[in-house]
């Protein structure tokens, strides 16, 4: 979905990232380095939603900030990113309290970056609380930067708040009054009449601090957080469908994966094994990448490819796939194109 992506690939730098309402770490933020950069461009989210333009050549960055921002430090940060070759982040969920991927980015520097930019203190802990808002807080728990608008507190949220979707009011005037003679003033006036279901009155407060929004997180904003975990549901059924029979590859299809260390070691099996060509691809940074071409023909079923996966460190992984054509009569729900 990104442009000109043939040469990203994910850094060593993972970010933990927690939400108020989740026990242990909510999301995993990485980074996603650019094999071959010449020039670097870069928009953060900053201050007051103002943006930071920086364009770097040879490690130098030029920025246009507010002066209410810290530039020098800011500059620094961005000369580092220009010399890693920084490009983006993906942020992924550890659990189904959000979608598997919530976040992501190939034109913006990771959120942990832009909240320790601006941080006067030392990060201990990143909390994501909305689409787009994450509070950094320091060893003592308290506030040291913040990105995007903050959730307000919402009193009378009803406890399933999709039974109101779609429903409708209507608000129209009635005329009243009174007809008078030709030599009296006619006195009019007007009421509104209102037909269909009442909305729930509901009322937005912003909270008094980072501690109380911290402790009253759940407790006013639960039945949107049980909203979303119903619209990511659907999402995560893909995913541990993937998980359980493989991802799919079609007939004719080069799919490529990334590995977890560039030392490894691939063994092919399963019926469709004598389908696919596997090749390793070195990458820059000392990545590299697992290439899977599938012949290009008819498949009659959908036929099983297991790869295993040894690294020089001792892990091991195990892939899954299947090959089909777009005329292979689907045997799971994991059938799915994605070009």
């Amino acid at each position: 979905m990104g442009f000109n992506t043939d040469d990203l690939y994910l850094g060593d730098l993972v970010t933990p990232i927690y939400r108020p309402d989740v026990k242990g770490v909510a999301y995993y933020e990485f980074q996603v380095l650019k094999g071959t950069r010449r020039q670097f461009s870069r928009t953060d989210l900053v201050e007051n939603v103002a943006k930071v333009n920086a364009v770097a050549a040879g490690g130098y960055a030029k920025l246009y900030i507010t002066p209410s921002l810290d530039r020098a430090k800011l500059e620094d940060g961005l000369r580092v990113l220009a010399d890693s070759r920084v490009q983006g982040f993906i942020a992924v969920s550890t659990g189904p309290h959000d979608f598997p991927i919530p976040h992501w980015s190939l034109d913006h520097a990771p959120v942990s970056v832009a909240l320790e930019a601006r941080a006067k203190r030392k990060i201990k802990k990143v909390y994501k609380l909305d689409a787009l808002a994450y509070v950094a807080e320091d060893m003592k728990g308290l506030e040291v930067s913040s990105v995007g608008q903050r959730p307000f507190a919402v009193n009378g949220l009803p406890d399933n708040p999709s039974k109101h979707a779609g429903k409708i009011s209507s608000v129209e005037p009635v005329d009243f009054g009174r007809d008078a003679g030709p030599d009296e003033a006619k006195m009019h006036g007007s009421k509104m009449r209102k037909s269909g279901p009442r909305a729930p009155s509901l009322e937005l407060k912003g909270f008094r601090s980072w501690a109380s929004l911290k402790r009253g997180y759940k407790k006013t904003l639960g039945p949107l957080l049980e909203q979303l975990r119903a619209r990511a549901s659907e999402s995560w059924a893909v995913e541990l469908a993937v998980r359980e029979f493989g991802e799919a590859i079609r007939g004719g299809q080069r799919r490529t994966f990334a590995l977890l260390e560039p030392d490894a070691a691939v063994k092919v099996g399963g019926d469709g094994a004598k389908h696919v060509r596997v090749r390793i691809v070195r990458r820059p940074g000392d990545s590299a990448a697992l290439e899977l071409s599938c012949a290009d023909r008819k498949f009659d079923r959908e036929v099983q490819v297991e790869v295993e996966v040894r690294y020089g460190s001792g892990h091991k992984e195990e892939l899954r796939f299947f090959l089909y054509s777009p005329d292979t009569p689907t045997r799971n729900p994991s059938t799915t194109e994605e070009d």
